[in-house]
């Protein structure tokens, strides 16, 4: 049975993980997947931060950032709202290819790193939170 500190330094390892593979796909102009593995990363740091703040071990077996998050003391500003809209949208084409052609038309390689750089900026803001609590 994994005690509460190995459960979030699951969701923070994974989350880590995630994030270096969403830069790998950025250099090889994979924008699309990498802003997947961007929102993962945020996922996955968002559940280490819901495991932290919460009794039970195991975080909702949800997608929606917001709604992680909901059940937190992390509450995130219009910006950073705004942000979480338009990066989980990227969590519904890794799970459904024929939203493809639609991102795919507007995933160019600034988009994607403007919003890489405000995913990093907002992984930051979930550590320190996190790290606040641990």
């Amino acid at each position: 049975m994994l005690s509460k500190k190995e459960h979030i330094s699951y969701w923070v390892t994974t989350a880590e993980e995630d994030l270096a593979r969403a830069q790998i796909l950025f250099d090889k102009s994979d924008y699309v997947f990498s802003l997947f593995c961007l929102c993962l990363s945020i996922e996955k740091m968002s559940k280490a931060l819901w495991v932290c703040e919460n009794a039970n071990n195991y975080p909702p077996r949800i997608h929606e950032v917001k709604y992680i998050l909901s059940d937190t003391s992390f509450v995130p500003d219009g910006i950073q709202s705004l942000f979480i809209d338009t990066i989980q949208k990227y969590q519904i084409e890794g799970r459904y290819p024929d939203y493809k052609k639609l991102i795919y038309s507007y995933t160019t390689k600034e988009y994607t790193a403007k919003l890489f750089e405000e995913g990093k900026v907002f992984l930051t803001c979930l550590q320190n939170k996190l790290s606040l609590k641990v």
